[in-house]
C-alpha cells in the first residue's frame, strides 16, 4: 500500500489546471449567454470538489460574490 500526505498547498497546486479549465468554461459560458459576472445574482455550488477552498475563492473572485454550497 502506498501512503502520501499532502498539503492542502501541493494539492491546490496539483489541481490547479482543472480549476482554470472549469473557470474558463465559465467565461464561455457568460460570453456565449452575453452576460457579465455581475448579471449573475447567485451561484450555488453542488458536489464535493465544491468543499475546496480553492474552488469556493475562485468562484467568488469570478462573480464577485461568495457562493453558496451544499
Amino acid at each position: 500500500m502506498y501512503r502520501r500526505i499532502l498539503t492542502r498547498a501541493q494539492l491546490e497546486e496539483m489541481i490547479a489546471p482543472w480549476v482554470d479549465r472549469a473557470i474558463a468554461c465559465c467565461h464561455s459560458a457568460l460570453a456565449s449567454a452575453k452576460l457579465t459576472p455581475a448579471a449573475i445574482e447567485r451561484v450555488i455550488l453542488v458536489g464535493g470538489s465544491t468543499r475546496m477552498p480553492l474552488i469556493r475563492r475562485r468562484v467568488g473572485e469570478v462573480f464577485g460574490t461568495e457562493p453558496y454550497t451544499a
